[in-house]
Formats: structure tokens, C-alpha cells, sequence
């Protein structure tokens, strides 16, 4: 049976749909877990799934990406002026 869906098409679902309902879905797990049974490790963790899986792909200020970004322009050995 032949490919219906471009490789573009469906990194775009992955990206754009799935990823986004995961973290929703991990998120919405932790809360109901905590309503029955208070903070525990299990939802703890499932919170800290739904961040990551949310963040992925965001732009947000006082990320590690622009810090790696600014090392990385200065030469090496380098050091900045006091």
C-alpha cells in the first residue's frame, strides 16, 4: 500500500498534534492522580513528563540554548572583560 502522507505532513502532526496532546494527556493524568491520592512520586514525575514534553520546540527567554549560543561566538580561552 503506498505512503498517502508526505514526510512534511507528518512531521507536522507529530509535531504540531501529538506532541502537544501527550503533554495535555501526562498532565491532565498527574492531576486526577493527585486529587485521588495527594502528591506522590508517580504524579510528580508524570508533571515533570508533560513540562518537558511541552516545552519541546518553544522559544522562551532565559533559556540554555541562548547562553550555549552566546559561549560559543567568543573565541576560545577567551575571557570577558571585568
Amino acid at each position: 500500500m503506498p505512503n498517502k502522507f508526505s514526510q512534511g505532513a507528518k512531521r507536522w502532526f507529530v509535531g504540531g498534534v501529538a506532541v502537544p496532546l501527550s503533554a495535555k494527556a501526562l498532565d491532565h493524568l498527574a492531576t486526577r492522580l493527585e486529587r485521588a491520592e495527594g502528591k506522590t512520586v508517580l504524579s510528580r514525575g508524570l508533571r515533570a513528563s508533560a513540562k518537558v514534553v511541552g516545552k519541546r520546540g518553544s522559544r522562551r527567554s532565559g533559556s540554555t540554548a541562548g547562553a550555549a549560543a552566546d559561549r560559543s561566538t567568543s573565541a576560545p580561552g577567551s575571557r570577558a572583560p571585568r
